[in-house]
């Protein structure tokens, strides 16, 4: 009878390549030999961390260029391949150590080639979806105050338990042996079984006498909580982003217990302000609005950061110091008495984009110099001369901030045990 073939997807390579022995002892290589492990992870990480490819950059227009994302996303991979020895150490490293970056936005306003949604998990191997632990979503204010978070993390949760269990029972029907893996209990919990011995525990493994050399764990299939989750919002991803700066009643405005849009709840400045409030005099009571965004944040089980990025335009940036100033008050309630707390520090950054990204001719309000009066009607050269240099004066006396330059607020929140 014909051998069943093995199911795909189910074993990383690096593990067949541990299990066969068939690996160079690198007796001769001082980066195995004499380096202390501690030392090469530095190196590894170092060098398969994500950048923008050089060589195929985005268009500088596009609204989702900006620094850390000017280009084709890249990891030098080629040192994995340089030998087995390395492949077998550091194959989880591009996984482990760069998000899993996820878009909810219009086509036109992601990245090139950039899956949408969390359709990127279904090209990755189980594996690969059980390393991921960091999660960076970039979406539209009205996407965060829907359901986004709590989609995001029930589809997670399914693609990387039921998906992992799926490859285990094929491999359990043809070897005999499911190997580690997480039981799975009530919907949304995991049981972990113990751990599986490393694959060099026994004796006579021939991998186990490669000397420096750390072999993969067996428990490669074993999902990971997911750590940390981070959330973006651009300059143009704001409910108010179109509003002239002046209008009262239209400032940048978020609040995590409020803006659940199935519920028409949409949070203004004063709301916002008014929130912040009663955080600081001990007053809150919980979320006002039933799944708010701040209650979904809690979906990711074991979240020990969430991590908030906040962009506006330049003149906009007092409007964004105070969101900033109320997201201090923010704490987001997790399981079992414990909650993420703001770190103490805001990170501030700014950058200068171009002069035309196509949304400048139906916001006046970005171009207010050139709206000033300028010369017309039947003038001679010297008053128009004149009229020329007023206008320069007045534009020297009363300097606006360049509409090309933009302005970047990062705050964190920590993992901590409930204040009594």
């Amino acid at each position: 009878m014909a051998a069943v073939p093995e199911p795909a997807d189910v074993k990383p390579f690096a593990v067949q390549l541990a299990e066969s022995g068939n690996i160079n002892q690198q007796h001769q290589s001082p980066l195995f030999i004499k380096m202390p492990k501690e030392m090469r992870d530095l190196i590894f990480e170092y060098a398969l961390l994500a950048y923008p490819h050089p060589d195929r950059p985005y268009n500088n227009k596009e609204r989702y260029a900006r620094p850390g994302v000017s280009g084709h996303p890249r990891i030098a991979v080629e040192l994995l391949l340089m030998c087995k020895a390395a492949y077998v150490e550091a194959y989880q490293l591009p996984i482990t150590l760069n998000p899993i970056v996820i878009y909810h936005d219009n086509a036109s306003h992601i990245p090139p080639h950039a899956r949408s949604g969390t359709n990127k998990l279904k090209a990755l191997h189980p594996w690969q979806r059980a390393a991921l632990h960091m999660v960076d979503i970039s979406l539209q204010q009205i996407h965060l105050e829907g359901r986004v978070i709590q989609r995001t993390a029930l589809h997670l949760d399914v693609e990387r338990r039921y998906g992992v269990t799926r490859a285990f029972s094929a491999a359990r029907d043809h070897r005999g042996s499911a190997g580690p893996l997480q039981t799975l209990s009530e919907p949304g919990n995991l049981t972990e079984t113990p751990p599986a011995p490393s694959l060099t525990a026994t004796p006579e493994s021939r991998a186990q006498r490669l000397s420096g050399l750390e072999m993969p764990s067996a428990d490669y299939n074993m999902p990971r909580v997911i750590s940390r989750l981070t959330l973006r919002l651009g300059r143009t991803e704001w409910w108010t982003w179109e509003d002239t700066p002046s209008h009262p009643d239209a400032r940048l405005a978020i609040d995590p217990g409020h803006g659940n849009v199935w519920f028409g709840d949409r949070c203004t400045s004063t709301l916002m302000i008014a929130e912040a409030n009663k955080r600081r005099e001990g007053e809150w009571t919980g979320w006002a609005t039933p799944r708010c965004w701040g209650a979904q944040v809690a979906d990711f089980k074991g979240l020990r950061e969430l991590e908030l990025i906040f962009e506006t335009f330049k003149l906009k940036e007092k409007q964004l110091d105070t969101v900033v100033d109320c997201a201090m008050t923010w704490t987001f309630p997790m399981e079992d008495g414990y909650e993420l707390a703001w770190d103490g520090k805001v990170e501030k950054d700014s950058w200068m984009g171009v002069d035309d990204y196509g949304y400048e001719e139906r916001n006046v309000w970005l171009r207010e110099h050139e709206a000033l009066p300028t010369p017309a009607g039947e003038r001679t050269e010297e008053e128009v001369r004149e009229a020329e240099q007023a206008r320069k004066k007045l534009i020297e006396e009363n300097p606006l901030p360049d509409h090309r330059l933009f302005v970047v607020r990062t705050i964190r929140y920590s993992r901590r045990r409930c204040s009594p």
